[in-house]
C-alpha cells in the first residue's frame, strides 16, 4: 500500500512515517508547500492508495486558515488530475475544534470554535468531507488531544506550554503556571495517535469523524512537575494566577468512546512520553 503523508518533518507527521515503514507500507514524504494545487499535483503523480494529511500551523493569525484550510483546497483542486483514484484519506485535526464547548468532548456535538486555529480546523474538516463524496473516497478525522512524545517542536503550538516547561526545566528557571494550574488536559501519547492511524488504515469500516484522547485529566501543574523530574531539574514551580481563557480553557476532555469501538485504547505512558523529551 503506498501512502503519502504530509508534514512528514514534524512531530507526529515524522512518528507516522517511522511506524509504517516499519509496518512494511511505501510511505513517502511531501514535499513542498501544501497550500499550492501545483505541488500537491507533483506529489500525487505516482498515485497512492492513501493520504495522511498531518501538516498544520497554529499561530492564532489569519495564517491558521491560509494555511490549515487552504491546504485542503489545494489538495482538492489537485485530486481533479490525478489518473490513480486514491481510496483513503486521514485528516489531523483537533482538539481546539471544542473550545467554546462544554466537555466531556463527544464527535457529534453542534461546534462553534473560539479560536482560529480551531476555526481554521473545523472548516477543513468540513471540506475533507466534501472531498470524500466528491471522489468517493473513504475519509477518516482525528481530533487528538494535546499529544506528548519525543519530537515536540520549538515552533509548534500544538501541545501547550510542554515546549516551554521543557526548556525552562533544562536551564533550572523558573516554570511559570498561569491559573491556579489545577487546569486539566487529557493528554495523548504520541504512540497512541499512530496507533489510531494504523488501525484506519486497516479497518475499511472505519469512517468519520474519532477523538483520540489520554482517557485521563492531567494537571497542568502536574505536567510541570513530570518535566522537572525527568529533566533533574531545580527549577521551581510559580503559579502565577489569572483566569480561564478561550485560548487557556480550564478543563479540556475528549470522549473516545467511538474509537474504543473500534478496538483502541490509550495505553502508552504518559510519564514515559515525558522521559522520551530528554532522550
Amino acid at each position: 500500500m503506498k501512502i503519502l503523508v504530509t508534514g512528514g518533518t514534524g512531530f507526529i507527521g515524522s512518528k507516522i512515517l517511522e511506524v509504517l515503514g516499519e509496518e512494511g507500507y511505501q510511505a513517502q514524504k511531501f514535499e513542498g508547500d501544501i497550500t499550492k494545487i501545483e505541488d500537491w499535483e507533483d506529489n500525487l503523480k505516482p498515485g497512492f492508495d492513501a493520504i495522511i494529511h498531518v501538516a498544520g500551523v497554529r499561530t492564532e493569525t489569519g495564517t491558521d486558515l491560509k494555511v490549515n484550510l487552504g491546504g485542503v483546497e489545494a489538495l482538492k483542486q489537485a485530486l481533479l488530475t490525478i489518473s490513480k483514484t486514491t481510496e483513503l484519506l486521514i485528516f489531523i485535526s483537533s482538539q481546539a475544534v471544542y473550545i467554546g464547548t462544554k466537555p466531556p468532548f463527544k464527535e457529534d456535538l453542534k461546534l462553534t470554535p473560539k479560536t482560529l486555529y480551531g476555526i481554521s480546523k473545523l472548516r477543513a474538516e468540513n471540506l475533507v468531507r466534501q472531498i470524500g463524496e466528491q471522489y468517493h473516497i473513504r475519509t477518516v478525522i482525528f481530533r487528538p488531544s494535546p499529544v506528548l512524545g519525543k519530537g515536540v517542536r520549538e515552533k509548534s503550538r500544538m501541545s501547550g506550554p510542554l515546549y516551554s516547561f521543557m526548556q525552562k526545566a533544562l536551564e533550572n528557571e523558573d516554570i511559570d503556571i498561569f491559573q491556579d494550574g489545577n487546569q486539566t488536559r487529557d493528554y495523548v501519547n504520541v504512540a497512541d495517535v499512530v496507533k489510531a492511524i494504523l488501525l484506519a488504515i486497516r479497518n475499511q469500516e472505519m469512517e468519520g469523524i474519532f477523538n483520540i484522547g489520554g482517557g485521563k485529566r492531567v494537571k497542568v501543574i502536574e505536567l510541570a512537575e513530570w518535566i522537572k523530574e525527568a529533566a533533574g531539574s531545580r527549577s521551581v514551580i510559580v503559579v502565577k494566577g489569572g483566569e480561564a481563557s478561550f485560548s487557556d480553557p480550564k478543563e479540556m476532555f475528549s470522549d473516545t468512546t467511538k474509537l474504543e469501538q473500534f478496538g483502541w485504547k490509550a495505553q502508552e505512558s504518559l510519564r514515559d512520553a515525558i522521559k522520551s523529551l530528554f532522550d
